[in-house]
Formats: C-alpha cells, structure tokens, sequence
C-alpha cells in the first residue's frame, strides 16, 4: 500500500493515529481528518525510509527509488539547480530521496552491520517485508489497519534507525515516542487475524554514522503500558468516532501535576 494513502483519512486507525488521539481527538482530526495537511517528512524521516528500504526490502529496489546526489553538484547555482532537474528527469526519483555520497553510503554500512549481526541475520532469513493487515478492535468494533516492517518466523519487527542503541538510549526512544504502544498495536491486530496466537516482538535499532546494532524486545512492564494505552486509544477512537465529535483539551482549568522526572 502507498504510503501517503495509508497515512491519510480517518476510516481505520494506524498506530500513528493512536498516538495522536491520545493527545486529544481534535489533534488527531487535524492530522487525518478531510482538512488535514500532511506535514513534509523531515530529512530524519527520508533517511530513516530509505535504510528501511535497502534493509527490509533489498539492493534492486533502493536503488530504484533512492539515488546518490551527482559529485560536484553546486545547488546554489542556476546551472546546479539546471543540472539537478535533468537528473531527477532521467532517474524518476523523488527529490526527497535523493542524498549526499556521505548519507548514501552510510545507508550501506548500517545494512551491512545489521546482516552481520548473529539475531538479525537469524530473524530476517525468513518473511515478508512492508506487511499490511486490517482488523477489527475486538470490544469496539473499531476498524484498524497496520504497516509492519517485518512479519516471519513466529516474529514481528521494527526497524529503528536512532543515534543511541543503547539499552538506557534506546528506552527512553521507547517511551518518548510510543514504541510500546505501536508494538502492542501490531500485535493485537495479528492475533485477531490468527485465532489470538502472538508472536514475538523484536525492535532492531541500528545507529546513524556509527553503524552500531542491538536487537531489543519489551519487558512484561512495557508490554503492560504500551498495551494500556493502545487499548485507550481505540476506545478513545471508537467512541469519537460512534458519536462524530472529536474534542480537543478540557473546557475547565485542571490542575497541573508534576511529571514523575521532576519529583
């Protein structure tokens, strides 16, 4: 499924979306909703696309769709700019995933880090990368829908391009960006498409420059939260959703209460 339709409209809730609502329903409409505007991927974004690419989905088709920028090429000048355009016109490649000799080839040393590694090479020898599912939410009814990068061998994976692999580097990305409720997301969907059997979960996480790889997956802690709030963000969707209103912030001052870092 292309990417930017998979991202787009309210009919099914992503992963993504769920992170969202949880901020409040008015935010998630304003992402997905029929006014939404699609925010440009950030250059982090592009690259992190194009290493899951060449990783997940192999050499022939990176190179199809990713491109190294030409040697010499000067874009502040009107003949760069000139040259530039003739160069995407004969490739067909999105600009956005055109990258420096520096990016590209770095690109090519995490993929050779994350085959050398003994588990990656384990858990990536068998299965089907880009694995799309749709579901219902089994206590709501909720339509859901999912873009796994991985799917084999009684497992799924996350690909994570980061600048810290570390277990303390890695854990805090966990949390700060809702890797445990994505997880839990995923998983439900494939059990309620497999008579409730799970599979494992594992998050390879391979660091940009230094080309460092771990293979992580979730203590029972982090399952239990991720799981939390996955399952509050689809009754949260549905219930929008049921009664065509999508709030934003409480209309009553609420007492602020101090992060559990700050204490």
């Amino acid at each position: 499924m292309d990417k930017s339709s998979y991202h787009s409209g309210t009919g099914r809730l992503t992963s993504s979306g769920a992170k969202e609502i949880l901020k409040s329903p008015a935010h998630y409409m304003l992402r997905y909703g029929p006014k939404a505007k699609r925010p440009q991927p950030t250059a982090a974004m592009r690259f992190g696309t194009a290493v899951h690419m060449l990783i997940l989905e192999g050499e022939d088709k990176f190179k199809r769709h990713v491109a190294c920028r030409p040697e010499g090429l000067n874009l502040r000048t009107k003949a760069g700019k000139a040259e530039m355009e003739a160069f995407l016109q004969a490739t067909n490649i999105d600009p956005g995933m055109v990258f420096s000799q520096f990016d590209y080839d770095d690109m090519f040393w995490m993929r050779d880090a994350v085959m050398k590694h003994p588990v990656c090479a384990e858990i990536l020898s068998d299965g089907t990368p880009e694995h799309y599912f749709e579901w219902q939410h089994g206590a709501t009814g909720a339509p859901c829908k999912a873009i796994a990068d991985w799917v084999g061998g009684g497992c799924m994976i996350d690909l994570k391009t980061c600048q810290d692999a570390s277990p303390d580097g890695f854990a805090k990305a966990v949390y700060n960006f809702k890797y445990h409720l994505s997880a839990q997301f995923y998983l439900m969907g494939d059990a309620a498409l497999n008579h409730g059997q799970t599979k494992q979960w594992y998050w390879i996480a391979v660091e940009k420059h230094t080309h460092q790889v771990a293979v992580y997956h979730p203590d029972v802690k982090m399952d239990e939260i991720g799981y939390r709030l996955c399952e509050e963000a689809i009754n949260r969707y549905a219930e929008c959703k049921m009664n065509n209103d999508w709030p934003s912030y409480p209309k009553v001052a609420k007492e602020l209460i101090s992060p559990s870092w700050a204490r």
